[in-house]
């Protein structure tokens, strides 16, 4: 930039006072075509902040889907149930209503109905009897039939079907009597009839009348026994619309065990998650040699399958919280632990049925799970027998602090087909229910 050319004009000036400036050459001008713009004057940049360069938002992976049981462990409601529906008995082995009061009077004739829907081959539909239990009526299932007694204190009649019933469709079933004379209608057809022996003709009944199922106290009594031919099971299956000289039961005195009847359930035995356990056999030995086959359909991972303890030596199977099963067979010289890994954690717990088979012989123990049989396990040679003399546990053990046990959770889903080769008494249907169980449905939902 060119300097400026400082000139003195005020008067009387000091010449001398005066600093000197050459006065510099006028500049050369250039030709048009030679000129070129005069340079911008030098200015200070202006000082600005460098641009914030804002990355384009990224979004976050999603979420790895977090692997889990199939089914929830509390199972839905059916949507699909209605008061038409009716009420599922045989929940545990004392499942019933009581009725205090019924509509009518049974002493000379009488007219019931109540409608039925089973697969089960034995149990007691209707039962109504006097304080000695000499006088009765009731109605039951033997084989699938259906059977109808009655005894006026003279001698019983017992009329059967001739054909059973337990194809898991609704029938309606009336049980007429008139005096001595007894007949059965199923599905408004007249499939049997009969007369009860002797003279008298009236029959007393005293309160409680039993729809489903006995109380513990006369499921023991010897005379009730013989006049249902023993069948003292509770009814498995739905109930419904039970009358009397047509006149409708109101509400039952006592409910024990009854649930609304849904269609969404299969046969198996439930185990919920408030706890509970079933007992196969109060008194069960190991011994040299055992095999045990059973089903699972776990909704959640971690609980005891089966357990049996003696003083020292014990046989448990219990399913861990890392979805692996432990089997540990103790001969009192030394556990012998027998283990499957599931390929996937939630492997057993995906909805569907998982079979498992446990064998014992002497000192060898091996475990089958779907059909793939894990390595066996040795114990020390010489000591071959199991000693237990104790309650055989399914599903959970009522105390916590038992040899063996790894797992702190209890057993929550289903179980069925429990069976120990050469036993046939021992089972699910034959077992006592301890707490939140289900004996004999197993919810799909």
């Amino acid at each position: 930039m060119l300097e400026p050319t400082l000139i003195d004009t005020s008067e009387g000036a000091d010449s001398e006072a005066t600093p000197e400036y050459e006065t510099p050459a006028p500049p050369e001008l250039e030709t048009p075509e030679t000129a070129t713009a005069p340079p911008e004057p030098e200015t200070e940049a202006p000082t600005t902040e460098a641009p914030v360069v804002t990355e384009a938002p990224t979004r976050a992976p999603p979420p790895e889907k977090k692997e889990q049981c199939a089914l929830p462990v509390r199972p839905n409601e059916d949507d699909d149930i209605t008061v038409y529906s009716g009420q599922r008995f045989g929940n545990t082995p004392v499942s019933r209503w009581e009725h205090d009061k019924a509509p009518g009077k049974l002493y000379d004739r009488s007219e019931i109905e109540v409608q039925f829907k089973t697969t089960a081959r034995e149990g007691i539909i209707f039962y109504a009897g006097a304080s000695n239990q000499i006088d009765f009526l009731a109605l039951y299932l033997k084989n699938g039939n259906v059977v109808y007694a009655f005894d006026s204190g003279s001698g019983a009649a017992v009329i059967s079907s001739d054909r059973a019933y337990n194809d898991d469709n609704w029938h309606k079933a009336k049980f007429d009597r008139n005096g001595r004379l007894g007949e059965l209608y199923i599905d408004d057809v007249l499939v049997a009839s009969g007369e009860s022996v002797g003279e008298s003709r009236n029959i007393q009944a005293d309160p409680p009348f039993f729809l489903g199922g006995f109380s513990e106290e006369i499921r023991q009594n010897e005379r009730v026994q013989g006049n249902i031919e023993k069948i003292d099971n509770s009814f498995n299956g739905c109930l419904r619309g039970l009358s009397m000289n047509g006149r409708v039961f109101g509400n039952p005195t006592r409910s024990i065990a009854v649930k609304t009847c849904s269609d969404k359930v299969e046969a198996g035995a439930f185990f919920s998650l408030e706890g509970g356990h079933m007992i196969a056999e109060q008194r069960f030995r190991v011994g040299i040699e055992v095999d045990i086959t059973l089903d699972i359909r776990p909704r959640s991972l971690g609980g005891v399958l089966l357990a049996v303890h003696g003083k020292k030596d014990f046989l448990l199977l219990q399913m861990l919280e890392d979805g692996s099963l432990s089997l540990t067979v103790e001969n009192g010289r030394g556990e012998m632990i027998a283990t499957y890994a599931p390929p996937v954690q939630h492997t057993l717990c995906d909805g569907q049925w998982h079979s498992i088979r446990v064998v014992k012989v002497q000192n060898v123990a091996t475990m089958t799970v779907d059909g793939v049989t894990m390595q066996p396990v040795f114990g020390v040679a010489g000591v071959s027998s199991t000693d237990t003399n104790s309650p055989l546990y399914v599903g959970g053990v009522p105390n916590k602090n038992v040899r063996g046990l790894i797992t702190k959770t209890d057993y929550v889903g289903c179980i069925r087909n429990l069976a120990i080769q050469g036993r046939p008494d021992i089972g699910l249907g034959f077992a006592e229910v301890v707490g939140a169980v289900t004996a004999n449905t197993c919810p799909l939902l």
